[in-house]
């Protein structure tokens, strides 16, 4: 009896703590703002018939209902209507250079019944493909019977010539090699035994003309991928000027990496020019846009490639707000937040609309998040990001809490 007393009088206490923290809490739910007492209640109770909607997804641990999700990637300041490279001019030509050299100053060639003298000149070509032709001259001095000349054992000319003339003869160019034998000699008296027939040479010279070929040269610029993506519209402008005045009207072709882009006949007077061209003739990274002639001297200058871009809607998003949501936000009862992760810390500056209403975001943190719930409206709504400077955003992600 006496050990049962004494457990009643322990008892007493405790029972008047316990009444007196659940009289604590009664208090501090009725003071504290209705809001406040909502979302504290609504942890502690499950609504799971309400989190199927059509309008966003609950998180199933929280009460928290993803709005929008997307993962923009890489976004960049491309709001600019269009962008213009300048390329380097070009100087493309066929031309052809002559070269003169001196075989020999004099040579004799005779031939008789019973004596013959020969002449041997040896000469070098140094580029027989870039060879356009090459022609023999010599003035005779002396001259009885009929000349003969072999170019490399092929008879080149066969002749009898006047005194005190100027002779040209051509060497076929697929007679010519690398080095090369002329044979000068002359045909023998006949009957005339006791004569012989012979000539004398002065200025003994080789003319060659080279051709000289820049006939193309290439011009290479990189696009990036998210201007590639952007393109609507492109055009090549450039302008043709004569670097000699006896350019010849010629064919002229454009290529875009290894695609014909224009094939057209030019003049002196074609000067300023232009070309569309079609964005699928890119490639992202390198490109290449190749000038070609046929014949002429000609300088292309003032190379400008303009791209026209397309209004950008890769970086704008819409998402829903349906009436019972709303209204919540209105009351305060749940809010709207932005939330953004980036691949990694710098500088990341950007516009962000949300509807009628701008967010400033500067920032060199891996993330970023903003309070929204006064920017947004019932029914349909829309966020577009407009960057200032380059950058990865990993996740863009809308919820309400």
């Amino acid at each position: 009896m006496i050990s049962h007393r004494k457990g009643q009088t322990a008892a007493g206490p405790i029972m008047v703590l316990i009444l007196l923290i659940a009289l604590f809490i009664i208090l501090y739910l009725l003071l504290i703002p209705p809001e406040d007492r909502n979302r504290l209640l609504n942890r502690t109770t499950s609504n799971q018939n309400d989190n199927k909607n059509n309008d966003g997804d609950y998180d199933t641990e929280s009460s928290v209902k993803t709005l929008l999700l997307e993962s923009p990637g890489i976004v960049s300041a491309t709001e600019e209507d269009k962008i213009t490279r300048h390329l380097n001019p070009v100087s493309i030509f066929v031309r052809y250079e002559p070269s003169l050299v001196t075989l020999t100053n004099s040579l004799s060639v005779e031939k008789g019944a019973f004596s013959e003298q020969d002449q041997n000149i040896f000469f070098d070509i140094s580029d027989v493909e870039s060879l356009r032709k090459a022609t023999l001259t010599f003035a005779v001095e002396e001259s009885k019977g009929r000349l003969e000349i072999n170019l490399n054992e092929n008879s080149v000319f066969n002749e009898e010539v006047d005194e005190t003339s100027l002779q040209i003869v051509n060497l076929p160019k697929t007679f010519l090699r690398g080095k090369n034998e002329l044979v000068f000699s002359v045909n023998g008296p006949g009957g005339a035994f006791w004569s012989k027939n012979e000539y004398d040479l002065n200025d003994v010279k080789l003319k060659q003309e080279y051709e000289v070929l820049n006939a193309k040269e290439a011009r290479t610029f990189v696009i990036p991928k998210n201007e590639l993506d952007n393109i609507d519209k492109s055009r090549l402008e450039y302008s043709i000027y004569c670097n000699s005045v006896d350019s010849k009207d010629t064919s002229f072709r454009i290529y875009m990496n290894e695609q014909l882009l224009l094939s057209e006949i030019i003049t002196c007077g074609s000067g300023q020019r232009s070309a569309e061209i079609s964005s699928s003739r890119f490639v992202e990274g390198e490109n290449e846009v190749l000038f070609v002639i046929d014949d002429g001297d000609y300088l292309i200058n003032d190379i400008k490639l303009t791209n026209e871009l397309k209004k950008s809607e890769t970086r704008t998003y819409f998402f829903n707000i349906n009436s019972k949501d709303f209204f919540d936000v209105q009351d305060r009862l749940k809010d709207v937040f932005l939330d953004m992760s980036f691949d990694k810390e710098g500088s990341k500056i950007a516009e962000i609309w949300v509807n009628d209403f701008t967010i400033f975001m500067d920032t060199d943190e891996s993330s970023f998040s903003e309070d929204i719930s006064e920017l947004i409206e019932e029914g349909e709504n829309f966020i577009r990001i407009l960057p200032d400077n380059e950058f990865l955003i990993r996740s863009l992600r809308i919820t309400l809490d």
